[in-house]
């Protein structure tokens, strides 16, 4: 966003608490987890060469844009009752593509002041390049897009991350689905203390969430569109209250009192 938006854009202002020490996470994870002794190295059930860094390499250089339902869709996960990520997790990603799409209403009235607005025409020439998305600068497709990067910044990225990586990728992180056992997972204690580590070393003190209150630093203080968001995030929080006490295992990854506003919380 800095990179092409002036410090008074309203899409900056808006996003702005969304990627607040991005970069400051981005470097700690670089040295704390992706190197040879790291924590996540030290879980990683292969060979640092030829093994972890090379997977590691291939997963950043092989990136593909995709929604959250479209990679769940993908691996047959998508309505699974014991992933909580396509439950509680299609429920935020609902909720935040939905904010995404409401605040981009709000900003842009037409199609037309859209792609008047040439820096934010440049934003998306750059997420073309970078991350592959639909390469149509349109309405639809900004929506689309800072919907899906709003998901993927928030909570998803550490305590939900977690979570994501359980599910999907067990294998990353050295962790076991039971066959006997659905919706149990298991790992050897190195593993589950690993997980708790990057949690840890990526957040600070403070850790905002999505529950808190940030309307102070929008773009407009009485936006409809995070009054709704806020309307929306309230009852999702209500819902997964309800159906941790009917599960067997209490999870609270996508709560909104949890899950982070930023990669950095």
């Amino acid at each position: 966003l800095r990179k092409f938006l002036q410090p008074d854009h309203k899409v900056r202002i808006a996003l702005t608490p969304h990627f607040f020490k991005t970069a400051r996470s981005s470097t700690l994870a670089e040295h704390s987890l992706l190197a040879e002794y790291s924590p996540l190295g030290r879980v990683f059930p292969l060979e640092y060469k030829g093994g972890f860094e090379t997977s590691l390499k291939k997963k950043l250089t092989s990136f593909e844009f995709k929604t959250w339902r479209d990679e769940l869709e993908e691996k047959g996960m998508l309505g699974d009752k014991y992933l909580v990520g396509a439950t509680d997790g299609v429920d935020l990603h609902k909720i935040l593509t939905d904010y995404a799409s409401h605040l981009f209403d709000e900003i842009y009235p037409t199609e037309e002041a859209l792609k008047e607005d040439g820096d934010m025409h440049k934003t998306y020439l750059f997420l073309i390049e970078k991350m592959g998305v639909p390469p149509e600068f349109t309405m639809l497709n900004v929506k689309m897009v800072f919907g899906e990067i709003l998901f993927r910044v928030t909570g998803i990225h550490t305590l939900v991350g977690n979570s994501a990586i359980s599910g999907l990728e067990p294998f990353f992180s050295n962790h076991r689905l039971k066959i006997k056992e659905k919706g149990s997972v298991h790992a050897t204690r190195e593993a589950m203390k690993t997980t708790t580590t990057i949690s840890a070393l990526t957040m600070y003190n403070g850790n905002p969430t999505l529950a808190d209150d940030w309307s102070t630093v929008l773009h407009d203080s009485n936006s409809t569109a995070y009054a709704r968001l806020r309307d929306n995030l309230t009852r999702l929080g209500e819902d997964i209250d309800e159906r941790n006490q009917h599960r067997r295992f209490v999870t609270m990854d996508f709560h909104p009192k949890i899950a982070g506003i930023s990669i950095s919380s």
